[in-house]
């Protein structure tokens, strides 16, 4: 059984690797966008996406971590208060897997 552990320790970096790619992805998306089409600043949320995808595909507890801190690193990049997105995009990252949940659950049949 020892073997196997540092597979699993590859794996929890790999993923965290995965988070921190896609969290810089989001903060270029977002500058990219807000530079090239400023009208896109209030209607694109790319943070958004990320928090919902990890709500979608992976575990609960993923998806809350994603949502804090994409909602973190966007707060930073913000005029609004710090925690406003952080707060935001937790809860939507724990609605969207209550969400997932019930609709797996009931096989598609709301």
């Amino acid at each position: 059984r020892r073997g196997h552990a540092p597979c699993r320790r590859a794996g929890a970096v790999r993923g965290a690797l995965w988070a921190l790619a896609g969290l810089a992805a989001a903060v270029l998306g977002r500058v990219a966008l807000a530079a090239a089409l400023p009208w896109t600043r209030g209607v694109f949320d790319p943070f958004l996406l990320l928090v919902v995808y990890y709500a979608v595909a992976g575990t609960r507890v993923q998806a809350i971590l994603m949502g804090a801190g994409a909602g973190l690193v966007q707060d930073v990049f913000s005029s609004m208060f710090l925690g406003y997105h952080a707060f935001v995009k937790t809860a939507v990252a724990y609605l969207v897997g209550i969400g997932i949940s019930v609709f797996v659950l009931t096989k598609g049949e709301l």
